[in-house]
């Protein structure tokens, strides 16, 4: 399975066939060097063809699209595309060289898999890739198939997989039950469980074939109702209810030392569904309320990224900043292994108020879009002129990345084309 540091150039000439199918064979891909991390591509007309050059799937990706734009005046939009090319393809005058200000462009909240993705097949899947690839995005996180995930995990402490799948949410509501607020709503069949292991198998090689990296799961404590009657002595911390009165799931004190025996063993797992090595998890204690009880927050986040680096010592724990900066929890664990996406900063910023995060990696994210609920409005200036004067603003700390996070998708073309 291809990783961002391999070769994908094959995938690339299939994603330009795919959009310029009459012109395939007037691009030529080739490959480049990042800039001290980050990537760059290049635009150039050579010998009546058009060479896009990048440092890797999707940096080539984008030199291509960046054409499309730019010269031949069209567009791969969420809503629609626009790929009626001219019949001889314009000239590039003078080489386009482009070099990303950042080192992580992600895609996706949780939310997204709830309101727009639930039930996408994996011809919309083909097809989302693309655009993701075509827009420069390198993260995308995933959570297609982590049914299977949970249920091959706690069958191996003792739980049958009807429990487990009783314990699941709908595919409409897991984005949920992953951030720990729910638990037990509309649980799927085994059937749809299954299908959704294969789809996100599908998902995630076509994303590495591109050069795009997995976010996925990281265990953080959650555990199926009943845990404490397999396991009397587990420090289990209930964590009460989420706004709409549901029960949240249990949380295992991460200090407790079936901890990382559980981490272990959901890695392993997880692992044997998406094959390759993950390098990216996302792990959200917290995220929304719940109970610390005896914990410690700093504490918490310390062991679990220490899981998670025993398992993968190249891995970076992805943690989402929304109703607090986790200050507590970044301070306490190791920032080079650590991402904070900053989830609001189009409207309700934190790193200017947490000192840019103090060391911390972090992310420039837009959110935009509540509950997937259309609106044809945005101001469109601040979205043009923001980001770029935060990438100056001394203030930043370690900014290393821009991100689309909309609970759903798919609402209005323009904004996303413009961030």
């Amino acid at each position: 399975l291809l990783h961002a540091s391999e070769s994908p150039i094959t995938s690339v000439i299939d994603v330009i066939a795919r959009f310029a199918p009459e012109h395939a064979e007037a691009f030529v891909v080739e490959e480049i060097d990042a800039v001290d991390g980050r990537d760059a591509y290049e635009i150039e007309s050579v010998a009546g063809n058009v060479v896009v050059r990048g440092s890797g799937g999707v940096a080539q990706c984008s030199a291509f699209y960046h054409y499309l734009k730019e010269f031949c005046h069209a567009h791969v939009s969420w809503n629609g595309d626009n790929r009626d090319l001219p019949d001889t393809l314009p000239e590039v005058p003078a080489k386009v060289r482009v070099v990303s200000p950042v080192i992580h462009r992600l895609a996706y909240n949780y939310c997204t898999h709830g309101y727009t993705t639930p039930f996408w097949d994996k011809e919309q899947w083909a097809r989302e890739i693309d655009w993701l690839a075509l827009h420069g995005i390198n993260r995308v996180l995933l959570i297609q198939g982590q049914g299977s995930v949970w249920q091959n995990t706690f069958e191996r402490f003792g739980y049958t997989r009807e429990e487990m799948r009783e314990c699941l949410c709908s595919p409409a509501h897991q984005p949920w039950q992953f951030m720990g607020n729910i638990e037990g709503i509309l649980p799927p069949s085994q059937a749809i469980i299954d299908q959704r292991a294969e789809l996100g198998r599908f998902i995630v090689e076509r994303c590495r074939s591109l050069g795009i990296e997995p976010v996925l799961q990281g265990f953080y404590g959650m555990v199926p109702a009943g845990f404490t009657e397999r396991f009397p002595g587990a420090d289990i911390i209930p964590q009460g209810s989420w706004v709409t009165g549901t029960r949240r799931p249990d949380m295992l004190n991460p200090s407790d030392p079936m901890f990382p025996l559980l981490a272990e063993a959901f890695m392993e797992e997880q692992a044997k569904i998406y094959g390759g090595d993950v390098l990216y998890y996302a792990a959200d204690p917290f995220h929304e309320g719940g109970h610390v009880g005896t914990m410690e927050r700093g504490e918490v986040y310390r062991r679990i990224q220490d899981a998670i680096l025993d398992f993968e010592p190249r891995a970076t724990l992805v943690k989402q900043c929304w109703q607090t900066s986790n200050k507590e929890m970044f301070d306490a664990g190791d920032k080079e292994r650590s991402l904070a996406l900053d989830l609001w900063c189009d409207v309700r910023p934190f790193w200017n108020r947490a000192n840019g995060y103090d060391g911390t990696p972090w992310v420039w994210c837009m959110l935009f879009n509540f509950g997937g609920n259309s609106a044809l409005e945005a101001d469109l200036p601040r979205l043009a002129n923001d980001f770029g004067e935060v990438l100056v603003d001394p203030g930043r700390g370690r900014l290393e990345g821009v991100a689309l996070v909309p609970e759903g998708s798919q609402t209005n073309p323009m904004v996303y084309e413009l961030m």
